[in-house]
């Protein structure tokens, strides 16, 4: 008997997809001390070329910013924090659209945003995008890939727990 196991569960990969297509870089080039300091966490950014954001990681929504710039997921034991922008707090929202709501369950590649990034920039706003791992003292080993990333597939970060 196979007490305690799940059956048709797939596991989840330990790794991260571009939640944007664009270019991927260490966090610490993120001119902004929140992000690049490392003070919410670590990961990865994109300088996004395409305004749709998609899940980077198959889990569940667990906050949208009352101001949509930025989502708050779990998945895998982990809290990952999309921030699309720097300072686009300030925007009270205009340029982005939501396409969850906070308890939403997505997978990987599913549409969570779509962001008028020709709007943010006319405004005077970076378009920097950190993607974090909040709790990452839950991470052991953590893996970035700089590049260019195409979102919902290219693989930008891994993590071991």
């Amino acid at each position: 008997m196979f007490f305690g196991k799940k059956k048709n569960v797939a596991p989840v990969e330990p790794q991260l997809v571009a939640p944007m297509t664009g270019e991927y870089i260490n966090i610490a080039q993120v001119p902004d001390p929140v992000f690049s300091k490392k003070v919410l966490g670590d990961g990865v950014a994109v300088m996004p070329t395409e305004g749709l954001v998609m899940a980077p990681i198959s889990g569940k929504i667990i906050s949208v910013a009352d101001t949509k710039h930025a989502f708050a997921l779990q998945a895998d034991g982990l809290d990952i924090l999309i921030h699309i922008g720097l300072n686009t707090v300030e925007l009270a929202g205009e340029g982005f659209e939501p396409m969850v709501k906070a308890g939403d369950v997505v997978s990987v590649g599913d549409p969570i945003c779509r962001v008028d990034l020709n709007l943010i920039r006319s405004q005077g706003y970076a378009l920097y995008t950190p993607i974090v791992i909040t709790n990452i003292d839950a991470v052991k080993e953590l893996t970035t890939h700089p590049g260019t990333g195409t979102a919902g597939q290219t693989v930008v970060l891994e993590y071991v727990k």
